[in-house]
C-alpha cells in the first residue's frame, strides 16, 4: 500500500462547535491506501463522520517521506498514516472576509 496526499477545501456545517467563529478550512490528509480512489473514499467517509461539507478537492497524488524531509509536522503526520492508515490536519480561517473575496 501506498501514501496518498488529499488536500480538500470545506466549510462547517451548523452544527460544528464553532460556526460562527470558522469560515472554512482546508484539510490535509495522509491516507493509506493501494489506489486514489479508495484513499478519496476514506477521506470522504472520515469527513462525513464530522460536522463539515466539502467544497472542492484542492489535491491528490502519492507521496513518500522525502517530500516532508525538511518539515518535521508534516513527515509526523506522514508516518502516523503508515501506522494508524490516516493521518490529518484542519487549518481553519476565521468567519470574515478573505484576502481573495470580493467584498461591495
Amino acid at each position: 500500500m501506498n501514501i496518498h496526499y488529499i488536500r480538500y477545501e470545506a466549510i462547517p456545517t451548523p452544527d460544528f462547535e464553532d460556526y460562527d467563529e470558522v469560515g472554512g478550512a482546508f484539510i490535509n490528509f495522509w491516507i493509506k491506501a493501494n489506489t486514489e480512489d479508495e484513499a478519496k473514499e476514506i477521506a470522504q467517509k472520515t469527513l462525513n463522520e464530522q460536522p463539515w461539507k466539502l467544497i472542492a478537492l484542492e489535491e491528490c497524488c502519492q507521496v513518500d517521506a522525502s517530500k516532508y524531509e525538511d518539515d518535521p509536522e508534516l513527515l509526523e503526520c506522514f508516518e502516523q498514516a503508515l501506522t494508524d492508515g490516516v493521518s490529518y490536519i484542519f487549518y481553519e480561517w476565521p468567519n470574515e472576509p478573505q484576502e481573495e473575496d470580493a467584498i461591495h
